[in-house]
């Protein structure tokens, strides 16, 4: 069986399994961050639209992943699109992992925090950068 790896350029540092996908929601359920009684399959199609900002929960209500903003149009969504939406989910910060596309002001006015955590796109931080960001 040939696992999942991300399509990005630089080599696979993990490739991920449908047994390691099946650990992965049976720790979801333990840890209650699933429950498919209570799954809003509506709410997650219309989230992981990219005109509606390609999110998604990594960890139910601590720590949400998005499309990064963008000031280009052509290149994705404004930083405002997100205001009224991360308020209302409670997003009180947003960690950039990428190049910055974005007037990152437009969060600050809100309060919301914005934090550079920069690394190739499809890779893993290493443990240096991931410490430095989590003190």
């Amino acid at each position: 069986m040939t696992a999942f790896r991300d399509a990005g350029e630089e080599p696979s540092t993990f490739e991920c399994t449908v047994y390691d996908c099946l650990r992965g929601l049976e720790r979801a359920i333990a840890l209650s961050w699933y429950n498919y009684l209570k799954f809003d399959y509506k709410e997650y199609e219309f989230n992981h639209k990219l005109e509606n900002g390609d999110m998604n929960w990594i960890v139910p209500r601590k720590i949400l992943a998005f499309s990064s903003p963008s000031d280009n149009p052509k290149e994705g969504l404004p930083p405002a699109h997100f205001v009224e939406k991360f308020k209302k989910m409670r997003v009180g910060g947003v960690i950039r992992l990428n190049e910055q596309m974005y007037d990152e002001s437009v969060f600050r006015r809100e309060n919301i925090n914005v934090y550079d955590l920069e690394f190739i796109d499809g890779s893993c931080p290493d443990d240096v950068r991931m410490v430095s960001v989590l003190m």
